[in-house]
């Protein structure tokens, strides 16, 4: 005996949209800001790697969507330039005393 198809397929979509809503769950809990432009290309082309199916042929060796998107995420992330570190404003009670 072996589980239906159709069964397999409804825990499968049950099981990634799960995935799917705890990585999102960590960027909200996180306050990842998406209108930086280093955030949002690392954020896309993991997402589009991993979800996509990309494959990298190099010879006899592969690499899966999985390892391809881990792996790019990686490079990008050491690649990108880093906004500019912005002074931190001053606390309203730091202010009141000067």
């Amino acid at each position: 005996r072996t589980i239906p198809e159709a069964v397999m397929g409804g825990v499968s979509i049950a099981l990634f949209g799960v995935i799917a809503a705890a990585g999102t769950r960590l960027f909200v809990e996180a306050k990842v800001n998406f209108s930086e432009k280093r955030n949002l290309m690392l954020a896309s082309v993991i997402m589009v790697l991993g979800v996509g199916g990309a494959k990298l042929h190099l010879g006899s060796f592969e690499l899966d969507q999985m390892t391809l998107a881990t792996a790019a995420g990686i490079l990008l992330n050491l690649v990108l330039p880093r906004p500019a570190a912005q002074p931190a404003a001053e606390k309203p009670a730091e202010a009141a005393r000067c």
